[in-house]
């Protein structure tokens, strides 16, 4: 049990040549990036490789991968234990939600969220409609707030994140829970795996165009248009990690506007004090 939600090795090997291959094996093989996507690893390390040359890749990797992810985790959750706890409390009585509560706790994008999840969801589901299939992409601790959403028992919630023992985590706290026919976690990245997400009402993309142009400037629009989604939700923060505002809001509110201003898509916007949110009908 206590290595079952680690995983070290490749294990969807791409064709890569030696210098990319020895360089994403190391990266994987190394203690703070040992759970991550393999496919996610080997297209930033090819990236990096082509913009900064082969001795100054792995840096440059390992840097671009704790922007869009490592600094998220203030520290890196030992999720064996996180489970063993959720068991533990499910047996003494404790209800999901309750859990879900005090782990979202853990991520600091999540954690920001925590307080205004009720009206969040109200007031986006309002304007989509209440979904029957949600997805979710670079999803984090985020399917834990599903017990705010109000989603009917039939609806399906896939999620898809590249780090590996969360994604094994979050099937496995749902399967205690007794949600694992609503919710299905796996790995993904939407450079990547496009033809792999299923249709969907919904698509979150919680503050993940930032991170996106962390790692090519002119992809957000792209990813947009190739949500195969009713709605579209894309959230972005309003203070950085540290906590500073920096006029946040209207640099990523102009920027989003100024992205979409040719596309043919109805945009709804909703303003909460941690997070600024547009709403993409691309059935319009």
């Amino acid at each position: 049990r206590r290595n079952m939600l680690r995983l070290t090795t490749i294990d969807c090997p791409r064709l890569m040549d030696s210098s990319t291959y020895k360089i994403v094996n190391g990266i994987l093989h190394s203690k703070n990036y040992r759970d991550l996507y393999e496919p996610t690893v080997s297209r930033i390390v090819d990236d990096c490789i082509r913009r900064y040359g082969e001795k100054r890749a792995e840096k440059e990797a390992k840097r671009i991968l704790h922007q869009i992810w490592g600094v998220f985790y203030p520290k890196r959750p030992d999720f064996t234990k996180l489970l063993e706890d959720a068991r533990s409390r499910l047996n003494s009585g404790y209800k999901p939600r309750d859990i879900a509560d005090d782990l979202l706790l853990l991520h600091s994008s999540s954690v920001e969220r925590l307080t205004i999840l009720p009206e969040f969801y109200r007031q986006i589901f309002a304007v989509t409609g209440v979904p029957n299939v949600v997805v979710d992409q670079a999803c984090g601790l985020n399917p834990l707030s599903i017990f705010w959403m109000g989603l009917p028992l039939s609806a399906k919630y896939f999620a898809y994140d590249i780090d590996k023992g969360e994604v094994n985590f979050l099937n496995e706290f749902f399967k205690l829970a007794g949600f694992s026919g609503q919710v299905k976690v796996g790995c993904g990245d939407v450079y990547e795996d496009p033809l792999k997400f299923p249709k969907a009402d919904v698509t979150f993309l919680f503050k993940l165009l930032p991170l996106l142009q962390h790692q090519s400037k002119d992809s957000a629009l792209e990813i947009l248009r190739h949500q195969n989604s009713n709605f579209v939700v894309v959230t972005f923060p309003t203070a950085s990690v540290s906590g500073k505002e920096k006029g946040m809001t209207k640099f990523y509110s102009d920027n989003f506007k100024n992205l979409v201003k040719n596309e043919n898509w109805k945009i709804t916007e909703l303003d909460f004090p941690s997070e600024l949110v547009f709403i993409v009908n691309k059935q319009t």
